[in-house]
């Protein structure tokens, strides 16, 4: 591993990463197909708990405020409202 220069050694993590991506999904679809034939009462959605590639998960603004709201409960901050006047 040390023999590898950056470039090869980001291509090893890029890899890496990918393949527990695929892992974990092949992993999810199996328990969601097999919860799903055991007529389980409240299934959620597939695509809700696979993981998606880094292209499919742009945040939009409103997940964002939604995290920061979370966060501000749990950890006793506030929030506060900026507006953009010219």
């Amino acid at each position: 591993m040390w023999e590898l220069s950056h470039r090869e050694l980001f291509r090893q993590v890029v890899i890496w990463a990918e393949q527990q991506r695929a892992q974990h999904n092949r992993d999810m679809a199996l328990a969601w197909q097999t919860a799903n034939l055991t007529n389980a009462k409240k299934l959620p959605s597939l695509e809700r708990i696979l993981v998606k590639s880094p292209e499919e998960r742009k945040q939009t603004i409103g997940d964002m405020r939604a995290v920061l709201h979370e966060l501000s409960k749990r950890y006793g901050g506030k929030v506060r409202t900026v507006t953009m006047d010219g």
